[in-house]
């Protein structure tokens, strides 16, 4: 099996191939991607993805509202 690729800037979507992360970003990515870029770049400066709940409700309670819709609307997909 080859490697899931991943998203270059926030590195959230993996994909199974080039074309399904092509597809993805014309559809739904591209809306959400600089949201969960600031997301995760805002909680300690670094990428975490391994975090505990109340840390990312927290930084989602510090995001403006427009990044919170975008960010609620992707994650309802």
């Amino acid at each position: 099996h080859a490697p899931l690729k991943s998203c270059g800037r926030c590195q959230i979507p993996r994909y199974c191939s080039r074309d399904c992360q092509r597809q993805d970003w014309k559809v739904a990515h591209k809306a959400v991607c600089p949201a969960l870029t600031r997301l995760l770049g805002s909680i300690l400066g670094v990428r975490v993805l391994d975090l505990s709940a109340q840390t990312l409700d927290d930084a989602f309670n510090d995001m403006s509202d427009a990044d919170q819709m975008e960010l609620t609307s992707w994650l309802d997909l």
